[in-house]
């Protein structure tokens, strides 16, 4: 196949909007169409940082604005790959139809995204990952104007490769065969949307972090596994060929690899994993949830249309009295604070593998017993729903960067493979990079923010009881026979009753606990408590 140019019909440039940090995005006749549309317009209206605004004033810019930067990096990525001299004609093949799809799933990656979607989608599992919603993909793809804008300009093969693409996640890539390498482009490993955006959140953080783009010079397309049909991007680190016996690593490559990982964990613990920005993640997910099927049910799907301040709005005219409230202290800065935390640390090395398992299992993976859960706790505290909130990440805390192919002593391996052989600082530089990342970590219990000392107290033994078999060498019964002790004592209290048997309460309600696996509710409590 003949290598397209910037000649070419369907690539020639109409427009160059210009964009803060990236200058003039050329855009072609079709993504300017694109563009034009309610659907992609509708991306100006979602912050791309959701809630992080609240921590850093100035990180408010918009999924329209970085969709275009992603474009224009892919648009580079191409060129590097193409313009290469020490590429051979298939390393740095890419036809006109391919550069195409390139472009508009650059455009496009982030169409499906709903305000908050990283916070309710993959933070809190309120609502399935854009990827994996048929009904949401066929809706933008198929149902709107932006799909009649595909669909009168693209040829029907050109369509279905363009939504395959973006539908495929990553760890599914090589089923794309000679699509692959546009995934990578795009969005799998090193792409166009990790290098737009963290280039935009430490600008916008104002955090001073920068990486070298030097690496895009050493980029190109083979075929991987060998004979298999799947064509990756590659990053060749090795100079010169390995079985002539004259030839060494790009030390400069390697050391931009290591940065863009550092650069990456720093934003996650500064942007994405910082306390507050997460406190409003956990606000914003409970009131999503009380409201969710207003939200996404039948035929008018809100969520799809709208973008973050005006889901603020209607969570807080939704007539539910904790979405309401909890959208109205959002937009008030009237934060919960933090009250416990179960770290990564302290649950891989002290409770076990297993126990985490169990942690994420039922806490991040089942909205709706989380929700149960939080509400349990604020009443064994004497709190009202939506009080109390938890937030339990999922297990994948890994850099997706070290996945990056590389070319190693004639061979082509992921980054995250080196070994001490091979490289023993960019070994030991990677492994400490994804070992801090994934101590990034850790389930948190928030708290309203006026609560008192004493419902502090209760809540944080509660907490003790409810997410640790033992605390410091101390059995989790110990702790759930004080929580329990408190709330029979407050229950005994508000008949009037005598205090007197309220160790005969406790002793009955602990019998409870155990036949419930510890999941006893303030109802059953105090049940128990008028029963004497």
């Amino acid at each position: 196949m003949q290598n397209s140019t910037i000649f070419d019909p369907i690539l020639e440039r109409k427009k160059s909007p210009r964009l803060a940090l990236t200058a003039s995005v050329g855009l072609t006749e079709l993504e300017i169409k694109i563009i034009d549309t309610r659907e992609f317009q509708r991306l100006r209206t979602i912050k791309q940082l959701g809630t992080s605004y609240l921590v850093y004033p100035s990180a408010d810019y918009s999924r329209f604005e970085h969709s275009l930067g992603t474009l224009h990096v892919a648009s580079i990525m191409v060129q590097k790959i193409k313009l290469n001299e020490y590429n051979s004609l298939t390393e740095k093949n890419i036809p006109a139809l391919d550069e195409q799809i390139i472009r508009l799933a650059a455009l496009l990656h982030d169409i499906t995204h709903v305000p908050f979607g990283h916070t309710l989608e993959d933070e809190t599992a309120i609502i399935k990952k854009h990827e994996e919603d048929e009904e949401r993909f066929n809706y933008f793809f198929q149902q709107s104007d932006l799909g009649k804008v595909l669909k009168d300009n693209l040829e029907e093969n050109q369509y279905k490769r363009l939504i395959r693409i973006l539908r495929t996640e990553r760890k599914d890539v090589d089923t794309l065969g000679g699509d692959a390498y546009i995934s990578d482009i795009v969005k799998n490993t090193v792409c166009s949307d990790l290098l737009d955006y963290i280039r935009r959140d430490t600008s916008y953080c104002d955090l001073y972090e920068r990486i070298g783009d030097m690496f895009l010079n050493y980029l190109y397309i083979a075929e991987h596994p060998p004979d298999s049909g799947v064509r990756r991007l590659v990053l060749r680190l090795w100079k010169g060929k390995f079985r002539e016996g004259r030839s060494w690593p790009r030390l400069d490559l390697l050391s931009e690899m290591r940065d863009l990982l550092r650069v990456r964990f720093s934003l996650g613990q500064k942007v994405y994993f910082h306390h507050t920005k997460i406190i409003t993640s956990a606000m914003v997910s409970r009131a999503v949830q009380e409201v969710k099927k207003s939200l996404i049910s039948g035929d008018d799907h809100k969520l799809w249309k709208i973008g973050d301040e005006v889901l603020l709005e209607l969570l807080e005219k939704s007539g539910n009295k904790v979405a309401e409230k909890l959208s109205s202290n959002l937009r008030s800065r009237k934060l919960h604070k933090r009250c416990y935390t179960l770290s990564y640390l302290r649950t891989k090395e002290a409770l076990g593998e297993e126990w985490q398992d169990y942690i994420i299992d039922n806490y991040h993976k089942k909205p709706d017993y989380r929700k149960q859960e939080e509400d349990r706790l604020a009443g064994l505290s004497d709190l009202e729903p939506g009080d109390v909130l938890i937030y339990c990440p999922s297990e994948d805390m890994q850099l997706k960067q070290a996945d990056m192919l590389i070319t190693w002593k004639g061979n082509i391996k992921r980054l995250r493979d080196l070994t001490e052989k091979d490289d023993d600082l960019t070994y030991r530089d990677i492994k400490l990079t994804l070992d801090s990342h994934q101590n990034l970590w850790s389930l948190q219990v928030f708290v309203k923010s006026d609560v008192s000392k004493n419902k502090m107290e209760d809540l944080t033994t509660c907490c003790r009881a409810t997410f640790e078999p033992t605390v410091r060498d101390t059995p989790r019964e110990t702790y759930l026979r004080s929580a329990v002790t408190r709330v029979a004592h407050r229950a005994i209290r508000k008949q009037g009753k005598d205090l007197n048997r309220l160790d005969e309460v406790v002793e009955k309600i602990m019998e409870e606990c155990n036949r419930l696996s510890y999941n006893i509710t303030i109802q059953k409590i105090e049940e128990i408590s008028q029963s004497f």
